[in-house]
């Protein structure tokens, strides 16, 4: 008996770490579609950035730049840490000073503190709900995303030590402001998610009607043989401008269409113009 494969159990205490088939075996794949997400950084910083407007109204710091690193090595000291499920599955993990999600939130919910303090108190819902804010801003724009975030949820978590992540966005801020960087890690299911998208191309109902449409307008060159005189060499190269040649009209004029003859017709005058009137269908016999 040949094997073909072979399947080892894996025990959870032995914290494995498994990734989806298309991202281990697509390696081409898996690159162009990292490649598909830097490109679309611009997007990103703009989304989360519409996310700090109030803060910048009344002259606080905003993200003005990002990154994005691979593999990255999760080491976050002082944070808030928050996990974006769908189906208890991790999608993506929010690390931000508590901070500046406390200015943020107080932004937009009450007058900011002037003083640039980190809350002791436990997170509220309304940093929850922002936190589940830029992480939702943020994932809505990488491409061929088909994520229902009406079924996703936001947990605040004490750290983010058992975390391993492929992907890391970094929002930098202004060198003059204290903190660190907002971080965003992506998770592998998320990463295989999107690269196992189907496309979103829907063929237009009307082709078929449209192509056979168009095929009627394509213009066809059809070309009427009138005579056909065969002449020796030495005559053609005794010929000069003027003199006239011998041609005895066809009975029959082939049409040819592409360089095949499908008709004959019989040349008539007609309002002082020569027709060709077609006869006979090549692939019919003469009656």
């Amino acid at each position: 008996m040949k094997t073909t494969a072979k399947a080892t159990l894996l025990r959870s205490a032995e914290k494995q770490t498994v990734r989806p088939v298309v991202l281990v075996q697509e390696k081409l794949a898996r690159t162009r579609l990292v490649r598909q997400i830097e490109q679309g950084r611009s997007r990103m910083l703009d989304a989360i950035r519409l996310i700090f407007k109030p803060l910048m109204r009344q002259g606080q710091a905003t993200p003005v730049s990002i990154s994005l690193q691979e593999s990255p090595e999760i080491d976050t000291q002082g944070a808030g840490y928050f996990v974006l499920t769908a189906g208890r599955t991790p999608l993506a993990w929010l690390a931000i000073d508590r901070c500046t999600l406390d200015q943020l939130a107080s932004s937009y919910y009450g007058g900011v503190n002037a003083r640039l303090m980190t809350p002791l108190r436990s997170v509220s819902q309304s940093e929850l709900r922002l936190a589940n804010r830029i992480i939702t801003s943020a994932l809505e724009t990488l491409p061929k995303t088909n994520l229902n975030f009406d079924l996703t949820e936001i947990e605040n978590l004490p750290n983010l030590s058992s975390v391993v992540s492929p992907l890391q966005w970094r929002f930098e801020w202004p060198r003059t402001h204290p903190f660190e960087p907002i971080s965003l890690f992506l998770s592998d299911a998320l990463l295989g998610s999107l690269a196992e998208q189907p496309s979103q191309y829907q063929p237009d109902p009307n082709l078929k009607h449209k192509m056979q449409q168009r095929l009627t307008q394509i213009p066809v060159k059809a070309k009427v043989e009138l005579a056909r005189q065969s002449v020796p060499v030495n005559v053609l190269d005794a010929l000069r401008p003027g003199e006239i040649l011998p041609v005895n009209m066809h009975a029959r004029c082939p049409v040819t269409i592409g360089g095949r003859t499908q008709f004959y017709a019989s040349v008539h005058g007609h309002d002082g113009k020569l027709v060709a009137k077609l006869n006979h269908d090549t692939h019919k016999p003469e009656e």
